[in-house]
């Protein structure tokens, strides 16, 4: 099992596939706010689980600001 090396797990996961970008913003392992393009929320979320490829980067801040 995996566990997070840092006190509080939060921060933002961009995560993009060609011209998509999407942002999933979380703190204390919850979902704050889930965005692509226009869309946000779990329908976001579920378009980019759908994703065959892509790829991500971690940032240890909340972004929720354009969100």
């Amino acid at each position: 099992t995996l566990k997070p090396t840092w006190e509080d797990p939060a921060g933002t996961v961009t995560v993009s596939r060609g011209e998509e970008e999407g942002k999933i913003v979380f703190s204390d392992n919850e979902i704050l706010h889930c965005s692509l393009g226009i869309v946000s929320g779990l329908k976001a979320l579920s378009r980019m689980f759908r994703w065959k490829d892509g790829s991500f980067e971690f940032h240890h801040d909340l972004q929720l600001s354009g969100a």
